[in-house]
Order: C-alpha cells, then structure tokens, then sequence
C-alpha cells in the first residue's frame, strides 16, 4: 500500500514543555490546547491572538462542554475550568480520583459519542514494573469510574463514527500498543480488547479520528502523525519537523485542517520543539462531541 506524505507547518511558537490536548471550538474558530507541567490552558483565537491562562496545578487533558465551558483532568481529577480575565484558571472540581502528593496525574484526555468525559492516570515517572494507571469515565452527573486499569502512560484515546468501537494505547517504551474494544454507546463500555497495532515507528501518543473512520495517531519519537485505516494498516502520514509530536485535532472551517502539539526531545536543542503544527488535508476530520455534563448547582 503505498503511502500519501505531506508536511506540517510551524502556526504557533509555543514553546511548550509538553504540549497537549488540542481541542477545535467551532462555534469560535478557536483552537484550545494545554501544557502539562505548567498547569497551562492557551487558546488560539480566530484573529490568530494566542491567549493564556495558568492553573494552580498540572492539566492532562480538557474538553468542550455543550454549555461551552472547559472541563479538565488534573492531577487530582476532574474539574471544570473557569477562565478568568487576569490570565488564572479557577479549578472547580467535580470529581477528586488521586489524593495530593502521592506521584500520579490524569493524561490525555477526549469525549466519546455521547459527551462522557475519559482520561487516564499515570505514575509521575513511570515504573515499568508498576502498571498503576487507570482509565476513567466521567459522566454527565460528576461522576468518575475507574473502566480500565494496568496501564503506564495512557493515551491514543478516540472512537469510530458510529461509537461502537473505542482505541486506547500505551505510549510507554516498554508497551507500544494500540488497542481497539467493542464499545457499548448506551452504558458506556468497553470490551473484546484486542491488539490494533503494536509495531509503529515511534510511541503512540495521542489520538483522532476522521470521517471515514481512519485513526489517526502521533507517532512520539518518530516525527509523525500516522492515518491507520480500520483494518490497521498505514495509508497517510504527516511529516512534523521536530521528534516529538504529541497529539492532534482537525479543525477549520471543513475540519480539513489538522492541528498538532509537540513537546522537546529528553536530550539536544532542537528549534521549534514544543509548537503548535497544523497542516491542510485532503481527508475530512470528524466532529468531537462535546461533554453533556449537567448543571452544576451553585454553591453557597
């Protein structure tokens, strides 16, 4: 099968330590994305302004909400996000999973095709003998459910048009997988967890999906965003110009734009690691959901 190569530009000079998460606000042309160590949320607006906030502790993940608001995984768990004028990043928490101080944190982070919020946890650093983290699932009402555990560095999460098929991976060295699961849309659960691929250059790290149900994941280490049909197979790459691309969105008017996070190599200077990448497609992204998470009554 012969493979369709194309190159990702540098859009925005981040200078991120670890870039992640890039989520598309269509209702904005917006394009929110975070980095991890620095508690950072930043927003790329339509008039090509970058804006940022700071949160009092590290953020894995965020999504949109149906209301527009941020929802977040954090270091404790989940939380929704209040972005105030002064550049903070107000945590209200929802659901607390990891208590403080004890060396774990929630990773990469989506929204399945009924607007659940999951994010997984991980070991800071990771210890391959001690498989800790643990998948969650946040539901509508605030409520967080542990549904997979053993895992070291979750990530890769995305799932099929039609919802009824769930990836996940383990970007750790020692794994190096990608999982596909039968997905039940109604209760929100995976199972028949099976090998989709566990022989790609690089790590595969984060994660998306497009409208011919095509999985697209970054290949960390490698350089590359990588399309995978559903049979598995490498029919598309995108080429990024630093070692470590993290994770991806589509986004544009025609969701043919694809927006891409990086973080620096361990070792070695390399320009323009921790940008924020995009490139224009020939293929259509597909539409992420947005959390259905209920009214929060106000406290008093």
């Amino acid at each position: 099968m012969s493979v369709f190569s194309l190159r990702a530009e540098p859009l925005v000079p981040a200078g991120n330590q670890t870039g992640e998460c890039p989520v598309w606000d269509a209702a904005n042309a917006a394009l929110y994305w975070v980095d991890i160590p620095r508690g950072l949320i930043q927003r790329l607006n339509a008039d090509g302004q970058v804006e940022r906030w700071t949160a009092p502790m590290m953020i894995g993940a965020i999504a949109l909400t149906e209301a527009g608001t941020l929802v977040a995984a954090t270091e404790r768990g989940f939380a929704e996000v209040t972005l105030d004028v002064d550049g903070t990043a107000r945590l209200g928490p929802i659901a607390d999973v990891l208590s403080a101080g004890n060396s774990m944190r929630f990773n990469d982070g989506a929204v399945d095709r009924q607007g659940r919020f999951w994010s997984g946890t991980m070991l800071m650093p990771p210890d391959p003998a001690r498989p800790v983290g643990v998948l969650h699932r946040l539901d509508g009402d605030g409520s967080a459910r542990p549904i997979v555990d053993g895992l070291l560095i979750q990530n890769g999460l995305a799932w099929s048009p039609d919802g009824r098929r769930m990836y996940l991976s383990d970007s750790h060295p020692s794994v190096r997988t990608i999982w596909r699961m039968d997905f039940d849309p109604e209760t929100g659960t995976p199972s028949n967890r099976q090998v989709f691929c566990a022989d790609l250059p690089g790590r595969p790290d984060g994660a998306a999906m497009d409208a011919d149900g095509c999985y697209w994941i970054a290949a960390t280490d490698a350089g590359k965003i990588l399309r995978l049909t559903p049979e598995g197979k490498i029919d598309a790459e995108i080429v990024v110009p630093v070692p470590n691309p993290t994770n991806l969105c589509f986004g544009g008017p025609d969701l043919r734009t694809v927006f891409i996070t990086s973080m620096p190599p361990k070792s070695g200077d390399v320009p323009m690691a921790g940008a924020l990448f995009s490139a224009e497609l020939p293929f259509a992204g597909l539409a992420e959901p947005r959390m259905r998470l209920a009214r929060r009554r106000t406290r008093t």
